[in-house]
């Protein structure tokens, strides 16, 4: 049962991150996103996209994110389980 997933994604300018978070929350098991743009060349962006909630389905956050013409890069991090374990990063 998939709980956190982090995801790098490029996108069009439009939609906004803002749209595009309203449209992953709108899934029943998403409890919160969290996008930040890292990125920015003339048509495209880059951002980091992180989604939380129980049971997550990639493949339906997947095609919301392909609908609004972005597209996942890389699955970069991965919380599965009964609980979210949290590991400190080291640099």
């Amino acid at each position: 049962m998939l709980r956190r997933l982090v995801l790098d994604v490029l996108k069009p300018h439009a939609p906004t991150i803002m749209d595009l978070a309203n449209e992953i929350c709108k899934l029943k098991s998403v409890d919160g996103v969290h996008i930040i743009t890292y990125n920015r060349e003339t048509k495209v962006e880059s951002v980091r996209i992180t989604i939380e909630g129980k049971k997550l389905d990639f493949e339906k956050i997947n095609k919301i994110l392909e609908k609004m013409g972005a597209s996942v890069q890389s699955v970069d991090t991965v919380f599965a389980g009964k609980k979210i374990i949290e590991v400190p990063y080291s640099s």
